[in-house]
Order: C-alpha cells, then structure tokens, then sequence
C-alpha cells in the first residue's frame, strides 16, 4: 500500500513541477489552476503526504516481533496516533 501511495506521491509532485514550470516558462499562459490558495495548499500538503508516507513503510516494515518487543509497540502506537492524521489534514 505503501509503494501505492509513493508512487502517487511522487507523480503529484512531477505533476506540480511541471505545472509550476508552466507558469514559469509562459508567463501569459493561465495555468490549470490559478487560484493561489490551492497552490499554497498543494505545496503544504506535500511535504505532510512525504513524511505520512514515510512512517507508514517504516511502521509496515519494523513491526514484526522479530524487531523486538519495543519496536513492536513503538510502531503499535504510531499506527493509533496515524489514525486522527487524514481526519486532521482534510
């Protein structure tokens, strides 16, 4: 699931660089959005979806018993406080 939402992670971002580099390179071409505050939001989104990300393939990789008792917890209770984290963001 992790890759999943990597994958498109990234392609968001590609796709934001390319937008941006539009409106760069022609300065009278209207963007597909040109409404700031939803490049604002898209840009502070983005980091935010990085690190989610992140601590998901972290948590789905180092939560086996194998890894020890402490990080089965630590990650148990990572998992629980994800759970409020797309209920805060949107």
């Amino acid at each position: 699931m992790t890759q999943f939402a990597g994958s498109s992670l990234q392609s968001l971002q590609r796709w934001v660089n390319h937008i941006h580099s539009m409106s760069l390179e022609q300065p009278g071409a209207d963007p597909p959005f040109t409404d700031p505050s939803l490049s604002d939001l898209v840009e502070r989104i983005l980091p935010l979806a990085t690190y989610y990300t992140g601590i998901t393939s972290f948590i789905e990789m180092r939560s086996h018993l194998e890894y020890g008792l402490v990080n089965h917890a630590l990650c148990a209770s990572i998992r629980n406080m994800l759970k409020v984290c797309p209920e805060m963001v949107c």
